[in-house]
């Protein structure tokens, strides 16, 4: 994506703090600790720690994930996040190889986590509200992202999938439970 270009690091910084503004300027900052949920190299704690999503981003340099030298990550969970606003203006000017948000390639390693961010995405709050129940876990009917992290968080999307796909067929979501085939387990 950024064809090996080696950011400074206060280019960096401001790659973070343009890309980190969008999520929370929409309210998306539950998405972002959804997505990052797939890193197991940072912590469930750490992430419930922040609602700050430039502390969040931080979070996958540890561990090496983004850094100056590669923000291919950090620029896929923009597009898997749906938040293709980011001024992409700005970011060619910390960036001048970057081709735009709709050229960005996912790798595979996104596609678990690009269909559990559709079934988010079709569910509606009755639905939430039934999967709530029958899973045990409490809904938020205004943030669907801090039910899907509550849902991961015990499992449901991982060692549980198969009971949860039979789980959302017994309650009547055959539909959802089909967005969600298919994932590796």
């Amino acid at each position: 994506m950024a064809d090996s270009q080696v950011l400074s690091k206060s280019n960096y910084r401001k790659l973070l703090v343009e890309v980190s503004s969008w999520w929370e300027e929409h309210d998306k900052v539950n998405l972002l600790k959804f997505i990052l949920l797939m890193f197991k190299q940072v912590t469930l704690t750490d992430i419930e720690k922040s609602d700050d999503p430039f502390e969040l981003f931080e979070l996958l340099g540890a561990p090496g994930k983004i850094s100056p030298s590669n923000v291919d990550v950090l620029l896929e969970a923009v597009v898997i996040g749906g938040m293709e606003g980011v001024d992409e203006q700005k970011i060619k000017q910390l960036i001048p190889s970057f081709p735009g948000f709709s050229e960005i390639a996912i790798p595979d390693c996104w596609d678990k986590r690009q269909k559990l961010i559709e079934f988010g995405r079709k569910i509606g709050i009755d639905e939430q509200t039934k999967i709530g129940h029958v899973c045990g876990v409490k809904s938020k009917p205004n943030d669907v992202w801090d039910f899907m992290f509550e849902l991961e968080k015990n499992g449901f999307f991982s060692g549980k999938m198969t009971e949860f796909l039979q789980l959302l067929k017994d309650i009547g979501l055959d539909r959802h439970a089909a967005l969600l085939v298919g994932i590796p387990m």
